[in-house]
């Protein structure tokens, strides 16, 4: 660039910056006038509006003529669609309660009622026509269809109007007219073809459909549903056609689960799962037969499908559990039909986070089936599909298992514990009684698959506890089964200590309490069935045998217990059993031996020496044992024995047996006495 150029545009540069800086220093200045001054003075209140004349309109507080409703005008917010003001509109405020009880009376019930009277005048006009033949058939079909169409282009316009409430009532009223009059051009006059009919009453579903979208009207929606349900019942010429029909219904139903993920309404899905179910127990009563099980099979495996899209859980739920008891139905009496259709099913729902509905949904066909008359009777084909469905949900289950589950939904634990206890209800039904000898495997084995599962489990408290449960139940189930006689209550006992050593591994007190229970069973089947085993000879019989390891279990149960109570209490009833065998024992065979007059005194005298003498032992044990708890018992076993002797022994027995009695008692008093005088200092130190 010259030189001589250079100049000049340096020089309006130089003036822009000038002119910048001076606009900067000004725009500052303001803002700190602005700072420095202080709040401004309130603004004095307005004087109050003139009175308006007479005639004239009131007017508000800005002296703008109140809104006056207009023809044509758009509707207010309370028919506005979702009851949102239109834009560029303030919002109003809230009607008063009184004002939405009278809008909604005179907006809606009014306009239904109406529209129902109405009909019905219509009806019984035109029946008074019909019968005065002012008009013939055809005239009568042409008139009910112009007047249904006239009604939907009425309420077309009422509704671009702004009348939307008013506009459904209409639009429901040129639904039914056309519903009665395509039936009545079949069903009546006979003047066009079912399949005529049909495909009219069709057309009618559907533009009721598109007039629910249209005007976003939910009733519209069910009373389209509610026609399209009912066009094959009332067009039924008794031919039975499934293959027209169930396409049919799962067009409905396919519709009616896309509306509800549109639009939500809850009731049009519903409707269309209930009427669908009700329509197809229909058919099934009067048409099934065997030839026709693909199509019987195919519609409720259909219809679970297009109901799996719906976003209700419950609906899932219900259309899954209605598909597993139509096969029920369906595929009788062949079980391998019925597992192959029922596996899939469950597989189905796992995959879809319907534990419970999967498990109902095989379980409850299942029990159908076999329970119905005329059932399959393939013994290995039932067995084997009862365990696969079981051991599909179990795995299932513990695949799906979070570690350390501490949630307090307890849907997932109660599927899990029914479908253990649904495969083994369903095992036992089939092995009993023809096949008595694999029962008790059977329940050994389930067991061992639960302790498994246990381990499995570990990491989740809940199904862990919840499987070590089962698998206790299971075992201690089989062994009656498996057993017999005096067997069972020592194969018991031996699990009660198993499972006590077992507890003792663990914080918990549950296992605790399961080695108890199983304690528990062990004692009262030893007390009340083998404690009357006939004996022979005394101590060395089958009957003290069993006594004698009850006891013996109950002693080593307790020292491995942790509740202090059960610990104490299966202790104290060790000593029980104990002395229970040898009172038992010794009577017994006073009763073998002694002359039949004496036979009352010599049991009484022996039960008194039998329980000083334990008591005795048990003084004897605790002194060696320093055991505080074995001293009070045998002191209180010796003074039952006083008491008795004092109160009771000394009126009933001759002269022998009370001298007999006397010295006995006596002599191991004194020996009781004599431990506690020679171990007298131990005591005390062991007291204090």
């Amino acid at each position: 660039m010259p030189a001589q150029d250079a100049d000049p545009v340096q020089e309006r540069l130089d003036a822009i910056s000038k002119a910048l800086a001076s606009l900067s220093r000004r725009l500052s200045d303001v803002e700190a006038r602005l700072n420095s001054m202080g709040e401004p003075a309130a603004m004095p209140p307005p004087p109050p509006p003139w009175p308006a004349p007479p005639g004239f309109p009131q007017t508000g507080a800005q002296g703008v003529p109140q809104e006056q409703a207009m023809p044509g005008a758009p509707p207010p917010v309370d028919e506005m669609p979702g009851g949102q003001p239109p834009q560029g509109r303030a919002a109003q405020p809230a009607p008063a309660a009184a004002d939405l009880v009278e809008s909604a009376f005179g907006l809606s019930w009014l306009n239904r009622i109406g529209v129902i009277t109405l009909v019905l005048g219509v009806a019984f006009l035109f029946k008074y026509a019909i019968d005065n033949e002012w008009i013939g058939p055809w005239t009568r079909v042409a008139i009910g269809v112009m007047a249904g169409l006239a009604a939907l282009l009425a309420a077309g316009r009422l509704h671009r109007a702004g009348h939307r409430i008013f506009s459904m009532g209409i639009t429901a009223l040129g639904i039914c007219i056309l519903y009665v009059s395509c039936y009545a051009a079949y069903g009546f006059y006979q003047l066009a073809p079912v399949a005529v009919s049909f495909a009219a009453m069709a057309l009618v579903t559907a533009a009721g459909a598109w007039l629910a979208l249209r005007y976003d009207a939910a009733p519209i929606a069910v009373l389209s549903l509610t026609g399209g349900f009912l066009t094959p019942l009332v067009l039924s010429t008794g031919r039975d056609a499934p293959w027209i029909l169930f396409p049919y219904l799962l067009l409905l139903i396919a519709g009616s689960v896309w509306v509800r993920r549109a639009r939500g309404w809850a009731i049009a899905e519903w409707l269309a799962l209930l009427a669908g179910a009700a329509i197809y127990m229909a058919w099934f009563a009067e048409h099934f037969e065997a030839s026709k099980r693909a199509a019987a099979a195919f519609f409720p495996l259909c219809a679970y499908v297009l109901f799996s899209f719906s976003p209700s859980r419950a609906v899932r739920r219900m259309a899954h559990v209605g598909a597993g008891l139509s096969f029920a139905f369906v595929f009788r009496p062949d079980p391998a039909l019925l597992f192959a259709a029922l596996l899939p099913l469950a597989a189905a729902g796992l995959l879809r986070n319907m534990t419970a509905a999967a498990a109902l949904g095989f379980w409850l066909p299942y029990w159908i089936h076999a329970g119905a008359p005329g059932a399959g009777e393939d013994f290995w084909t039932c067995f084997a599909g009862v365990a696969s469905g079981f051991v599909f949900l179990h795995g299932w289950e513990l695949w799906e298992l979070q570690p350390e589950d501490s949630s307090s939904d307890w849907t997932i634990p109660m599927v899990y514990a029914a479908n253990s206890v649904a495969w083994y209800a369903s095992s036992y039904a089939l092995l009993e009684p023809e096949r008595h000898a694999w029962t008790g495997a059977m329940t050994f084995l389930a067991a061992a698959l639960l302790a498994g599962s246990a381990w499995v489990a570990r990491r989740a408290t809940t199904m862990a506890l919840l499987s070590g449960v089962l698998a206790v139940a299971y075992f201690t189930l089989g062994i009656p089964i498996q057993f017999g006689a005096w067997r069972v209550s020592v194969a018991w006992i031996l699990e009660a200590v198993a499972l006590a050593f077992l507890a003792s591994r663990f914080q918990a007190h549950l296992p605790h309490w399961l080695a108890a229970a199983v304690l528990l069973l062990g004692i009262g089947h030893a007390a009340v069935v083998d404690a009357r085993l006939p004996v022979e000879r005394i101590f060395v019989n089958t009957r003290f045998f069993v006594m004698s390891w009850a006891a013996l279990g109950c002693w080593i149960s307790a020292s491995l217990l942790r509740p202090r109570m059960l610990a104490a209490a299966a202790y104290l009833t060790g000593h029980a059993l104990m002395l229970g065998g040898l009172e038992l024992e010794i009577l017994g065979q006073v009763q073998r031996t002694a002359a039949p007059e004496d036979v009352r005194s010599a049991s009484i005298v022996a039960f008194s020496l039998v329980l000083a003498f334990y008591g005795f032992a048990l003084v004897a044990l605790g002194v060696a044992r320093r055991a505080r708890f074995d001293r009070v018992m045998g002191l209180i076993a010796l003074s039952l024995v006083i008491v008795k002797l004092y109160l009771f022994d000394v009126w009933q027995l001759g002269r022998l047996f009370r001298s007999t009695a006397f010295v006995g008692l006596g002599l191991l008093l004194v020996s009781a006495s004599y431990l506690y005088s020679r171990h007298r200092a131990r005591l005390a130190k062991w007291i204090g």
